[in-house]
């Protein structure tokens, strides 16, 4: 499946500078997930983080940071993935909502790149799902964080449930995700 979905930015936590976010998403067969987030805005406006080596690394979401939630239809446990300009990256699984988190075994870590111009910045992300997440109906959450160049924060989701930003809430994770046959 291959699909362009457009974020929306928090009402109560607003994006200056950045004009959209849509994200792009493909998982091929054999469990690869490919990403692509784009951000219309002018550059100047958003910090990001100094490109560094490819390594998990927790606390991504205190900055500029793109985001993906993935669940089973009726099952409590999902997964997640943080992906920053860097190339730094994390993998957290969940037991239920906010509750047995711990790192997610992957294969290989996530390729990140990075794409900027004088209107835009993209990240693509290419993420071998664990062979245990290859299978069946899943939904996801698309989400992203933007620093400005004040380091205030936005928070952009498919979705919002409420006044505050909550990236975890099931209601956030409406995006189906399917193989491509």
């Amino acid at each position: 499946m291959n699909n362009i979905q457009k974020l929306v930015c928090h009402p109560n936590m607003p994006g200056k500078g950045v004009d959209s976010i849509d994200v792009q998403v493909t998982l091929k067969p054999g469990g690869r997930l490919w990403m692509r987030y784009h951000i219309e805005c002018d550059p100047a406006h958003v910090q990001l983080s100094d490109p560094a080596d490819p390594l998990r690394t927790d606390f991504l979401w205190h900055r500029t940071c793109f985001e993906t939630f993935i669940t089973r239809g009726g099952q409590s446990q999902y997964i997640e993935f943080n992906f920053c300009p860097s190339s730094r990256w994390a993998a957290y699984q969940f037991t239920d909502y906010r509750e047995g988190a711990a790192d997610l075994p992957v294969e290989e870590a996530p390729a990140i790149h990075l794409d900027l111009s004088e209107t835009h910045i993209a990240i693509e992300a290419d993420v071998l799902l664990p062979e245990s997440w290859r299978d069946g109906p899943m939904m996801m959450g698309i989400t992203t964080i933007i620093e400005d160049e004040e380091g205030t924060l936005s928070y952009w989701a498919l979705a919002h449930p409420g006044d505050k930003q909550e990236f975890h809430d099931r209601s956030c994770f409406i995006h189906p995700l399917q193989a491509a046959e």
